[in-house]
């Protein structure tokens, strides 16, 4: 009970890491293919999760536009806005496998 608990809170990329998991732990050792029979029987599948766009604040969306529109109204004409991004974000985040409880539906928050 104590290890389906701990995989419904974590989400393992391989059977091989929570065959470790289990041996750090419980001093139990599996093969992979054990491990992968075991998840299997109690109701542990190797799916995707759930991607769920991440959630904009409204409130710091409307602070931002009023620092904004200040800033472009007290600016001289001839004065350049310029925007700039530390990061490069891709157009399609890429979601990966893991071990998932057939009876909970995981979301990943995107950012």
């Amino acid at each position: 009970m104590q290890l389906i608990s701990h995989l419904e809170d974590n989400i393992y990329l391989k059977a091989k890491l929570i065959c470790a998991y289990v041996d750090h732990t419980f001093g139990v050792q599996f093969t992979v293919s054990g491990m992968n029979k075991w998840l299997i029987r109690n109701h542990f599948s190797f799916k995707k999760p759930k991607g769920t766009p991440s959630k904009a604040d409204p409130v710091k969306q409307a602070e931002f536009i009023q620092y904004y529109e200040d800033l472009l109204n007290h600016l001289p004409e001839d004065e350049p806005v310029e925007f700039a991004d530390a990061v490069h974000p891709t157009m399609a985040t890429k979601i990966t496998h893991g071990w998932i409880h057939k009876a909970e539906d995981y979301e990943i928050v995107l950012h």
